[in-house]
């Protein structure tokens, strides 16, 4: 007569000491069918909450509940289960069941009838409804399981993998979903990742992903992709079985704006499908590029990541970079370099590094001070983030070569950045000196300061004085020393004398070694 659902009736049950009863009740005589049912009806429906789920293992159910999975009575197989999808969200309540034998139990109430899982509910007898019930518990169970890496293997070695394909097949979309869910938890797996080839399940989950209504569903086979398409394999498959049209298709709908986590999945399986170039050529003729810029004022990280990674990836293809300034991407993406999320700027480095060798979108990034809040990630605490922005100044450099408007600001850019870290070291060894020493040759009076500021703040490190000293720099430092403007005389003097440190240095070394 209670709500056992709501959490107060829960909590309540907690403190009135229920829970050892119920428990107490599962250890009963095995002819108490009665009294087994009743107290396992009741846990399957409290224990959703988190604090009952820790209360109950510490009581002992675990063991209790993997032998009632092989009780004869086929109610408490499926109830037992449907606990265990609960209590099992708790690592310690994972590895119990593992440890008790619960996953070959469970794996193994998978493995019911192939014409049984052909047939919809009502045309199944009353003992195969039953036998699909206890199925579905035991799926959502493993589900639950599969978070796992340890429980994965011995769902791999119970055969999970064999039931896989026919699970997939299933008329009963209710234990589709509950499989799905497993395999996407599981793909991170190297013998699933070889089932998913030599069984070819990409087809059914491209199938069921074009062919399904349930969002859900649909979810779990994005996730599945996602996860599984840094294989090349997995990659090729996806495109030969047609995966690539229904994603794009869904992503292009605003209906899906409203589920983040559909979003996150779908954005994400373009996103790794687009290291293949043959799937980015494909995501061009299906007009990808344009949707994915307009999900850069997006309010979720996770998504940006995933939309901000396919976007690099299409911006491999040079000619893709036009595409994404001509649908407004530049602003919005050099706007993500203020976040701090270290994934999101990894990759929004990197689409950027891939549009700057576009001198369109070279320029337009320096409208919005791309250059400088790139540099700036050189001292972000990740390697990553690093890489990738030192990778995206490769282009900035070059392509400043013949405007003086970028070299001006790249010079300002690097001159503010050298006192950061190990960023003056960093711009050296990038080969960063040379071209601007071309500056001071090719540019206009206020190319020629912000260059000499730059170049006087890199001489600080000796590598960058060996090329400034072996250059033919230094008559055109000494004139900038006599300029009437004293923040370019003082920049030329600093720069001489830590070139003149050098040679002074080296100087002393030669003569050392004479001596001996």
């Amino acid at each position: 007569d209670y709500d056992l659902d709501s959490e107060f009736m829960q909590l309540a049950i907690r403190e009135m000491n229920t829970l050892e009863v119920l428990v107490n009740l599962l250890e009963t005589s095995d002819r108490d069918f009665r009294c087994k049912k009743l107290a396992l009806s009741i846990l399957a429906r409290v224990t959703h909450h988190v604090v009952i789920q820790h209360e109950v293992t510490n009581l002992g159910i675990i063991p209790l509940l993997v032998r009632l999975l092989v009780d004869p009575a086929r109610d408490l197989q499926r109830l037992a289960a449907a606990v265990i999808a609960n209590v099992a969200k708790l690592k310690k309540s994972s590895k119990l069941v593992r440890m008790c034998g619960g996953i070959p139990i469970l794996v193994n109430l998978l493995d019911i009838n192939p014409s049984i899982l052909k047939q919809h509910k009502a045309q199944q007898t009353v003992d195969g409804q039953e036998e699909m019930e206890v199925a579905l518990d035991a799926a959502r169970a493993l589900w639950s399981l599969s978070q796992s890496n340890r429980n994965k293997e011995y769902m791999q070695k119970a055969g999970i993998i064999g039931l896989l394909s026919k699970l997939l097949k299933a008329k009963d979309e209710n234990l589709v979903v509950q499989t799905m869910g497993m395999l996407q938890n599981c793909g991170n797996l190297p013998k699933f990742q070889m089932a998913i080839q030599t069984i070819d399940l990409v087809d059914d989950i491209v199938r069921l992903f074009s062919s399904s209504k349930n969002m859900e569903l649909k979810k779990l086979c994005a996730m599945a992709i996602f996860r599984h398409s840094e294989d090349e394999k997995i990659r090729k498959l996806v495109h030969k079985h047609g995966g690539l049209t229904p994603l794009v298709k869904l992503l292009q709908q605003e209906i899906i704006l409203l589920d983040r986590d559909l979003l996150a999945a779908v954005s994400g399986a373009v996103w790794k499908l687009a290291f293949s170039v043959e799937n980015v050529l494909s995501f061009d003729q299906l007009n990808t590029i344009p949707r994915l810029v307009s999900l850069l004022s997006y309010d979720d990280e996770t998504v940006l990541v995933h939309v901000v990674g396919a976007l690099a990836e299409c911006c491999k293809l040079d000619h893709n970079a036009a595409v994404v300034q001509r649908a407004k991407g530049i602003k919005p993406l050099v706007l993500l370099l203020n976040l701090t999320n270290q994934a999101l700027l990894a990759n929004t480095a990197h689409v950027l590094g891939e549009c700057a060798w576009d001198l369109k979108c070279m320029e337009e990034m320096e409208e919005h001070d791309a250059i400088r809040l790139i540099w700036s990630l050189l001292k972000n605490s990740s390697t990553k983030v690093q890489a990738n922005a030192a990778w995206a100044l490769v282009p900035c450099i070059q392509n400043a070569t013949d405007n003086e408007f970028l070299q001006e600001h790249l010079a300002s850019a690097i001159a503010n950045c050298c006192n950061w870290g190990k960023n003056c070291f960093e711009f050296g060894r990038l080969g960063a000196v040379s071209p601007l020493m071309n500056f001071l040759y090719q540019g206009n009076a206020g190319v020629q300061a912000t260059t000499i500021e730059a170049l006087s703040q890199l001489s600080s490190d000796p590598f960058n004085c060996i090329a400034l000293h072996q250059s033919r720099v230094v008559p055109l430092l000494i004139k900038a020393a006599g300029s009437s403007d004293r923040k370019k005389q003082k920049a030329a003097a600093k720069c001489l004398s830590n070139i003149r440190k050098l040679a002074l240095a080296a100087d002393k070394v030669k003569t050392k070694q004479n001596h001996q």
